[in-house]
């Protein structure tokens, strides 16, 4: 059990606000995972899974350098004006992709880092929204929570993608309907989250610390490896499985992503306060072990029944590793910090991928070129590359990192302080409390 567990709160958090938030949140992935089909659009475009490990390899760069900006400005501005504008700016860049022509062509680049730079803006300030909004002790709860309306939007977005993309030829028709879908559940989205966020109130002006200098005090060390890796691993399937199924012939992918989103709504609803209670070693350690089954799960697919097999191992893994990463890391920092320290576990899931999806694009490729087969190649070596991580951050991880290791290293060693913050804990328990109220 959790060193702190005397400081979990009872107070119920799931109001108004929680559950509007709920719902943005599942608007966006609804319209996110309906361009799980994203793959059917570079083929139409005359490429494969180079192409998109390629394209959506280098589009998690715009993530991942807008993180840190994002951050500042989230615990500046306060999280409600990055989400209202993120999310207006997704709609755009999503609708803008049916002006793409050509795959050598700067453009398709470019757009896809609008996406996601967008889509780390939107997803970062919601998820700062409900990490302030939360009750002590129950952060990881209720990430996870918001997490789960995620799931159902997996289950829903790409059965709608499967049933725009029905019949053997890819037609223009069938990829505007998908970037059109797409881009109005923004606007869903958009207008749910401003009735969320209708009664936050602006953060006041403090001096904000370089993120840099931030990270450098805060930052939750070899959880970011494990971001790394749960970007790389994790949010693979977005990206392959249809190009995986593709490799087989088979033209569906709602078998997997039903099952997928049964199993992590599931496990997350049913564990959603294991990271709080057993810590976040433990949490991560189990996610990995499921990731690395689901890897070698997929080895005997061949039919389209099949394919649950490894969406449910793998659909456990993101419900165990997403909240107890993105929790656990950006809890480390002080709560005035907390659009940096959740922007930045964030970006290291975006760098997992940023390196990841290429590369496992170019493990395909490359195996097919030599005769061997190339997608068993590519999970075998994964499955490898995700055991050895976790022995070693079995290993050599911090037993616990998060709200309760914050509070519990701050008693022992309080961390030096900036010139520029308050000189009191009365003050700095003060200002937090203006910085991060939302009613």
């Amino acid at each position: 059990m959790s060193a702190t567990t005397d400081r979990f709160s009872l107070e119920s958090p799931y109001n108004r606000d929680f559950w509007l938030s709920y719902f943005a949140n599942l608007a966006l992935i609804i319209g996110m995972s309906s361009l799980f089909r994203y793959a059917d659009f570079i083929s139409y475009l005359g490429g494969g899974p180079y192409q998109l490990g390629l394209v959506t390899g280098c589009g998690m760069t715009g993530g991942l350098l807008g993180r840190f900006l994002q951050g500042r400005l989230i615990d500046r501005l306060g999280p409600r004006m990055v989400w209202l504008s993120s999310l207006l700016a997704l709609g755009l860049f999503i609708a803008l992709n049916l002006t793409v022509e050509r795959l050598d062509s700067a453009w398709i680049y470019l757009l896809r880092i609008g996406m996601m730079i967008s889509l780390a803006g939107a997803f970062g300030a919601a998820l700062t929204s409900v990490s302030l909004k939360s009750p002590p002790g129950r952060t990881a709860e209720m990430v996870g929570v918001l997490g789960s309306s995620g799931f159902i939007g997996l289950a829903i977005g790409p059965v709608i993608g499967d049933w725009i993309f029905r019949g053997d030829e890819i037609t223009f028709v069938q990829v505007r309907a998908m970037f059109l879908l797409a881009a109005s559940m923004m606007g869903v989205s958009m207008a749910l989250a401003y009735l969320a966020t209708r009664r936050d109130l602006r953060a006041p002006h403090h001096d904000h610390p370089s993120a840099l200098r931030l990270v450098r005090q805060y930052h939750p060390g070899w959880l970011l490896l494990i971001g790394v890796v749960v970007g790389a691993g994790v949010l693979f399937p977005q990206v392959f499985v249809r190009s995986f199924t593709e490799s087989l012939n088979i033209n569906q992918i709602r078998f997997f992503f039903l099952a997928y989103a049964l199993t992590a709504f599931s496990v997350r609803i049913a564990t959603r306060q294991f990271t709080d209670q057993y810590g976040v070693k433990n949490t991560v350690i189990l996610g990995m072990i499921c990731l690395t089954a689901s890897m070698l799960a997929y080895l005997p697919v061949r039919e389209a029944w099949m394919l649950p097999l490894p969406a449910i191992f793998g659909g456990a893994a993101h419900a165990f590793l997403f909240p107890a990463v993105v929790a656990g890391g950006s809890t480390a920092f002080p709560r005035r910090y907390r659009g940096t320290g959740t922007n930045l576990m964030l970006a290291s899931l975006d760098f997992g991928s940023l390196v990841g999806f290429p590369l496992e694009g170019a493990i395909v490729t490359q195996a097919e070129e030599l005769g061997w087969p190339g997608y068993p190649t590519m999970f075998i070596i994964l499955a490898s590359v995700f055991a050895v991580v976790t022995l070693l951050y079995g290993a050599f991880g911090a037993k616990e990192v998060g709200e309760e290791y914050f509070d519990q290293a701050k008693s022992e060693s309080p961390p030096p302080m900036d010139p520029a913050e308050p000189s009191s804990s009365g003050d700095i328990d003060q200002a937090d409390r203006e910085a991060t109220s939302c009613r």
